[in-house]
């Protein structure tokens, strides 16, 4: 047993241990001291105790972040790819970058955007060029729809949102409200269109697209031509002819047929 403590501001130390004499005697020590190192010194030299070590104290400090440039693992997305496509009886090879994961009807594909400027291709994955005899990586053909849906797709994804305007307005008579004026609007991608040129914004306010989720569903096919509301000129990048602006051309007059005589 040992007490210590501050009596009157000073250090004050009395140590009653049980220790072994010369002869192994059990003893008690009575030992006091007014000084802390002697009573440390006690403790370490009669008893073989040492004072219990002070933790050290840890500075928590915020880790740096370390940037890393992204590096596409092979075929993965945004990596370049060497494809070979058929054309007229002969196999070209071309270079592209794979943009995303191919349709899902097409096993261990990718879609491959060429750095010639030509339309996004499917790109199958052979795994056994040597059973086969054919390239690493061929041409899937019969996907012009989905390469029309992956350029609208990017098109969106450049401009980066999607806008409406009024395109027509009509009266509607309905008996729990009356006379009401209902607008039919269209959705645009490219400010410049000259279908929104000098069209006003909805009366009604609308949520804006999620145009990821809009992207997602372009490539996907989930969105109909015909059943929404998306401009055909810059949504949809249809080749539309402005037959308004063209003059019409007048037929000819036929010749009078001569009088019988």
């Amino acid at each position: 047993m040992r007490e210590s403590g501050m009596v009157g501001g000073r250090f004050f130390a009395w140590c009653r241990l049980a220790y072994r004499d010369d002869t192994s005697q059990v003893r008690l020590c009575d030992a006091k001291f007014d000084r802390p190192a002697e009573f440390v010194e006690h403790m370490a030299d009669v008893h073989g105790r040492t004072p219990p070590r002070t933790p050290k104290a840890r500075t928590w400090r915020r880790p740096q972040r370390t940037r890393t440039l992204y590096e596409p693992k092979q075929y993965g997305v945004g990596a370049w790819a060497t494809f070979a496509e058929a054309r007229d009886g002969e196999v070209i090879l071309r270079r592209g970058q794979v943009w995303s994961l191919g349709p899902p009807g097409v096993g261990n594909s990718r879609w491959v955007v060429p750095d010639d400027g030509g339309d996004a291709v499917v790109v199958r994955i052979n795994q056994r060029p040597v059973l086969t005899g054919q390239t690493l990586l061929d041409v899937v053909p019969g996907y012009s729809m989905h390469r029309q849906n992956l350029r609208r797709a990017e098109n969106l994804r450049r401009f980066g949102r999607l806008f409406p305007v009024v395109v027509s307005t009509h009266w509607q008579y309905t008996r729990s409200v009356g006379k009401t004026l209902v607008e039919t609007w269209c959705w645009h991608v490219d400010p410049t269109c000259p279908d929104a040129a000098g069209k006003r914004a909805p009366s009604k306010e609308f949520q804006p697209f999620d145009i990821t989720q809009v992207v997602l569903e372009l490539i996907s096919g989930r969105i109909n031509a015909s059943t929404s509301r998306f401009c055909r000129r810059c949504f949809w990048l249809d080749d539309i002819e402005d037959t308004a602006a063209r003059p019409r051309s007048r037929p000819h007059p036929r010749p009078s047929a001569s009088p019988r005589h």
